[in-house]
């Protein structure tokens, strides 16, 4: 690493202070309260009137929300679980640094907040029960006789808490996540868990968070290229995805691991492009979605849904040395984890993840829907910081928005917002595809999740899968995000398209041509399949492992994929693979005629592996051991 993890902390911390004024809301408020920029102040000892104001401002958006929430139960996915846990930690930790009237007045504020928040256990998503479970137990273990709003001394909330949190750590450390993979939701985990991590008192309670946070990161490791975690996820944010600089995971990489070895020679990772500002956001086309780079004012941090790694800043929690070492290791290395929390109508979902020097591979094992509820990144090719491709079945309105698209193009709504309708418009937005909390968070959405799930299945550096669309899909089509422009060489021949960059390759074969848009906001970037039912085949490879890029579309080639549509399978002989796969929309993955099970160990590397049901992880790493036991917390 070419930094200590002090001088990224400073560093970045010292780029949130500057970033102050971030006027990016969403429907719950600002970023710059509920992701805890005055921690930030504190931490740097800089501007603590601002700070004292950026808490004050903190404070009142939790108490709105609050109001919101008592109004219409069914608003209780708020962004005040978020704030309150950079505020616990300002509180906790540097107390001593706001001292005089102004300040004790501010913090005898924020316990009556404490007081009032509404306080739920087990009805919420995962992240947002985590939260409370240790909003629950650090107040009561530092505010033991403050009364919370049901009327129980905090105190009396402690054991309950502790057993909360353990059994939330269990389940996430046995059974996995029905959030795994998303571009924020780690660093939200982050608020609650290094807060425990920092301020628990139990011993116990200490280990388990700092295991876990360790689990976390080591996926985070074997998921990092071109500076982000750019796996398949489960809950997905396609905003995120469309370039690495722009996903909330870009800074905790950065400060756990340092600069990516794909990072854009052009740029640090703080002196980044700009995005475009209100004027210029009402462009519509790839100029405005890929600005070119600019000055060394301009950062490349994405600076929202970043608590966690203002929190990370100050915390006294270190990735382990043998989980960092991992993060920039390029030895062609297959990775995977299998997750059977219960989700929708999945027995479970697995995901194998392939990287080498030049690309990475991250595909869903996954069987099809239907759902209620998908917003699934099935399936994600990375060659460089903007060389990526991933694709999905688009949905862009429900039925019951119909009026809503028919009223206003996308032009004008893109317009309507930069011109401040709320706040300052994120750059990579579309109808359809905005980031959590905006008007058009829909999912599935554009580029996010689909109407019904693939069937998909990755073996080492090849994935496949097949799209069986709905009869009532609003869009019945697939389509591929494959921004032409950001890879050195296209090529396209048949049914076959060939990417590279640099020295990374991608191969992507689709069971009909695909067709290029001509017109819109994803000219040289959207590749539509036109057919409800169809199936694409991904390879990945690089100069190291394949040689020279004619050879790697040789062997693309040669492993002749072929779909059978009266039978809905997709076969092909994959590089490595000395016997045909077969791949079935209805019953999966098969090798020679043989079953593949895909439900394996909770993580799997090859350093050490951690099955499912199991409290007990080793790993020997070219960097060094690593272990944890929580067996004893049962």
């Amino acid at each position: 690493m070419s930094s200590s993890f002090d001088s990224r902390a400073r560093e970045f911390l010292n780029y949130v202070v500057e970033q102050h004024d971030n006027r990016r809301l969403t429907m719950w408020g600002p970023y710059r309260c509920f992701d805890g920029y005055a921690l930030a102040h504190l931490a740097l000892d800089r501007d603590l009137d601002r700070a004292r104001e950026l808490v004050r401002e903190t404070l009142e958006m939790m108490r709105q929300n609050f109001l919101v929430e008592l109004a219409r139960a069914e608003d209780k996915w708020h962004l005040a679980d978020f704030a309150v846990h950079p505020l616990l930690r300002a509180r906790l930790q540097f107390h001593a640094r706001t001292i005089g009237p102004a300040w004790d007045a501010v913090w005898s504020d924020f316990e009556h907040v404490l007081g009032e928040f509404v306080l739920h256990c087990h009805d919420l998503t995962e992240n947002h029960n985590l939260l409370h479970h240790a909003l629950r137990y650090l107040v009561g273990q530092h505010w033991p006789d403050l009364a919370l709003r049901d009327g129980r001394r905090a105190a009396d909330h402690v054991a309950e808490a502790r057993r909360d949190i353990l059994e939330w750590i269990s389940a996430w450390v046995t059974q996995g996540s029905v959030e795994w993979g998303a571009d924020l939701y780690c660093n939200v985990n982050l608020l609650s868990l290094l807060n425990l991590v920092d301020f628990a008192r139990d011993a116990d309670v200490r280990e388990a968070a700092r295991s876990v946070v360790d689990l976390m990161m080591l996926d985070q490791a074997l998921g990092n290229f071109a500076g982000a975690l750019v796996t398949a996820a489960r809950r997905g944010y396609a905003c995120y995805r469309m370039e690495t600089p722009v996903s909330p995971a870009r800074a905790l990489q950065y400060l756990h691991f340092g600069p990516s070895p794909e990072s854009d020679s052009r740029w640090s990772a703080l002196t980044p492009t700009r995005f475009p500002d209100a004027d210029t956001e009402q462009r519509v086309g790839v100029n405005a979605l890929h600005p070119p780079p600019a000055t060394n004012d301009d950062r490349h941090f994405n600076v929202n849904f970043i608590g966690g790694v203002i929190v990370g800043a100050t915390s006294t929690y270190r990735v382990p040395h043998a989980i960092a070492e991992l993060a920039h290791d390029r030895t062609p290395t297959v990775s995977s984890a299998t997750h059977i929390v219960p989700a929708w109508d999945q027995d479970h979902v697995g995901q194998t993840t392939f990287r080498c020097r030049g690309a990475m591979l991250s595909a869903q094992n996954c069987a099809p829907g239907p759902r209620a509820y998908c917003a699934d990144h099935v399936w994600q090719i990375t060659l460089g910081e903007r060389a990526v491709i991933f694709g999905n079945a688009p949905t862009a309105f429900p039925p019951e928005w119909q009026w809503y698209r028919e009223a206003f193009t996308s032009e004008s709504v893109l317009a309507g917002y930069a011109g401040g309708i709320r706040g300052n418009l994120h750059p990579l937005w579309v109808p359809g595809n905005m980031p959590p909390g905006h008007f058009g968070d829909l999912r599935p959405g554009y580029w996010q999740g689909h109407p019904q799930s693939p069937r998909s299945f990755a073996a080492r550096r090849a994935a496949f899968v097949i799209y069986r669309l709905p009869p009532a899909a609003p869009l019945p089509w697939t389509h591929v995000f494959f921004p032409r422009a950001e890879f050195d060489e296209v090529r396209a021949t048949g049914n076959w398209i060939f990417a590279r960059k640099g020295e990374g390759y991608a191969a992507l074969w689709t069971s009909a041509p695909g067709v290029w848009t001509e017109r819109g906001t994803w000219v040289g970037v959207e590749l539509k399949i036109p057919a409800a039912d169809t199936a694409l085949f991904a390879l990945v490879g690089d100069r190291e492992i394949d040689g020279a890029f004619d050879t790697f579309i040789e062997r693309a080639c040669a492993a002749a994929p072929v779909w059978d549509a009266a039978r809905a399978t997709l076969a092909a002989t994959p590089p490595g693979e000395t016997e045909r796969l077969e791949v079935r929309h209805d019953t999966g993955a098969s090798r020679g005629g043989q079953p593949i099970a895909t439900r394996s160990a909770r993580v799997a590397t090859p350093w050490g592996s951690l099955p499912l049901g199991e409290l007990a992880f080793r790993l020997q790493a070219p960097g060094g051991d690593y272990a944890f036991d929580l067996r004893h917390l049962g």
